[in-house]
């Protein structure tokens, strides 16, 4: 591939290539097409303004020293620049020159990988690909990588280096860790007991991850039947953080506890959240409760003598009981 570059007001130009050893023998040509800044064409240029020529040997070229070009990192991850268990990861690049087949290492946050050797495999026009598989035991982070004993087949010529830096942007991070909820809580907005709930009040339970998850799945049941509305998921503050799942509980839910389950999620890498469906430390309860108090006894007594007469000036008392605790509302006359 040619590179132009410009000296002075763009006026004074050079073009050069590398050649290959896989071009044709014989002499090298040219030709030059360009435009003002107005956009007015110059005639094409195929000749030299002097003596100067050009010619390829190629015998020479594929003696020389080789050298990789077009060195790049990718994943098999959906997510190029990252890699989970079980992904691969390839390292790929031309050589100038027909080469035994190179060395490649691989490493992850900064350690030697633990996993299968690396396949090196050879492809069309010198190219080549290095790959491995991330194995349980890799250091999560960066992948680096270096490439030696670059050989060439004929002359056993060494490249003058080895290679451990790419060519253009491509990097890949190794990344195992399943994401965890770091915060699951559960309250209705009952104004009396958060942790109970009646007909009407909104269960709402609030999740935080360890990282950015996808979409997850939440389930509420209430007295471990499925809740009769839909559940609502919303994330919070705009975040892949954050979640909150709400539902409202309905006549149609039986008395009892709430409980959920979480799943479905997985962070960038892919590694999937394991389902919770416990709250995190402090994260509280609901109980449902749609049963209304009945009062299942009822009397009454003065202090007399004769608790069942009464005189002026004399006190009465009346006692009740209730099916269940009232709250400080209730009222007793008599």
């Amino acid at each position: 591939r040619s590179r132009w570059v410009s000296s002075g007001a763009f006026t004074r130009w050079s073009c050069s290539t590398v050649m290959l050893s896989t071009y044709a023998s014989g002499d090298v040509t040219f030709t030059i097409d360009g435009a003002d800044a107005t956009g007015n064409s110059f005639a094409t240029v195929q000749t030299v303004t002097d003596s100067s020529s050009m010619a390829l040997d190629t015998t020479t070229l594929a003696n020389a020293k080789p050298y990789l070009t077009a060195i790049n990192l990718a994943s098999s991850n959906g997510e190029a620049t990252l890699a989970k268990l079980g992904d691969t990861i390839t390292l790929s690049f031309t050589s100038s020159a027909a080469i035994n087949p190179p060395s490649c290492a691989f490493t992850s946050g900064g350690a030697v990988v633990t996993g299968d050797d690396v396949v090196v495999t050879a492809g069309v026009s010198n190219g080549w690909t290095c790959v491995y598989t991330v194995a349980a035991d890799d250091t999560d982070g960066s992948v680096g990588f270096t490439v030696s004993d670059v050989t060439t087949t004929t002359g056993s010529y060494v490249a003058a280096q080895s290679y451990s830096v790419v060519d253009d942007t491509s990097a890949v991070t190794i990344d195992k860790a399943v994401p965890t909820l770091t915060t699951v809580a559960l309250a209705s907005n009952n104004a009396v007991d958060a942790a109970l709930g009646t007909t009407g009040a909104t269960v709402t339970l609030t999740i935080v991850a360890s990282e950015a998850i996808s979409l997850p799945t939440c389930a509420i049941t209430v007295a471990t039947a499925d809740a009769t509305n839909d559940e609502v998921l919303t994330p919070a503050s705009g975040t892949s953080t954050e979640w909150t799942c709400s539902v409202v509980l309905a006549a149609g839910d039986g008395d009892g506890a709430v409980g959920f389950t979480i799943s479905g999620a997985a962070d960038l890498a892919g590694n999937s959240l394991v389902s919770v469906t416990s709250v995190s430390a402090d994260g509280g309860s609901v109980t449902f409760d749609k049963t209304a108090p009945t009062v299942t006894s009822v009397a009454i007594s003065s202090d007399n003598s004769d608790t069942t007469l009464a005189m002026a000036g004399s006190s009465c008392t009346g006692t009740d009981r209730k099916s269940t605790r009232l709250n400080s509302s209730h009222s007793q006359d008599l």
